[in-house]
């Protein structure tokens, strides 16, 4: 993990950038490696997330990441990296974190408390694999 460019208007907020959007890039992720990357507004990397099983010099190892640190639960989660982000300075709470599909499609993603509306209606199908599913979702998934 480390920060590429850091600019204090992202986090005091002066009109330039706030409320910036930064989107988060998932660039690699196949036989051991990981490699994303978070860009400000203008398209610029403001932090990189690089895992090989290796750990070279610019790369943390499997055992060693903002995963296994307890910041990120999984790769996916935008949530707990805005999190993080915020704590180190490099976004303000008040600024976005979206998600891209691997190009630049920023990839719509449900608040947890709509997504539990739909798990609890869910429950209420005729289907039994849908109900198990939906019942799974609202008693362990946890925002």
């Amino acid at each position: 993990m480390r920060v590429v460019a850091y600019d204090k208007t992202w986090q005091e907020g002066n009109g330039l950038l706030s409320p910036a959007t930064f989107s988060y890039h998932v660039n690699l992720d196949e036989r051991g490696v990981f490699y994303a990357d978070v860009r400000n507004s203008s398209g610029r990397t403001v932090f990189e997330i690089k895992i090989d099983s290796d750990g070279g010099d610019e790369w943390d190892s499997w055992e060693d990441n903002i995963f296994t640190d307890g910041f990120m639960r999984h790769k996916k989660d935008i949530d707990g990296l805005k999190r993080y982000l915020v704590d180190i300075g490099v976004m303000n709470a008040k600024q976005r974190l979206v998600m891209t599909d691997g190009g630049d499609r920023v990839v719509r993603q449900a608040s947890h408390r709509v997504r539990k509306a739909c798990a609890e209606k869910a429950m209420q199908s005729d289907d039994e694999s849908v109900r198990g599913m939906a019942s799974f979702y609202v008693n362990t998934v946890k925002p």
